[in-house]
């Protein structure tokens, strides 16, 4: 199985999801990350937040997909190091 999230800075990936949920419903399976608000306030955070993403994917026997908003950006590549 297939577990999906998008990664974004601020709120953005809540509006995508939100977006997901008005055009193909609610069960699309896709999970938003916002950084640098809320629970995740540094890249420190966001990297243990991907660190717990992989490792649970993985312990479930899953493969992990994950998109960010901007190539080259703190969350892209925060996700790139792991």
């Amino acid at each position: 199985m297939r577990e999906m999230y998008i990664a974004t800075h601020g709120r953005y990936a809540e509006g995508i999801v939100s977006a997901l949920n008005l055009l193909i419903g609610d069960d699309h399976g896709v999970t938003p990350v916002c950084a640098y608000c809320g629970e995740i306030e540094s890249t420190a955070e966001l990297a243990i937040r991907f660190d717990a993403i992989a490792r649970q994917a993985a312990g479930r026997g899953n493969e992990l997909v994950l998109f960010t908003d901007m190539p080259g950006g703190s969350v892209n590549n925060t996700a790139v190091q792991m």
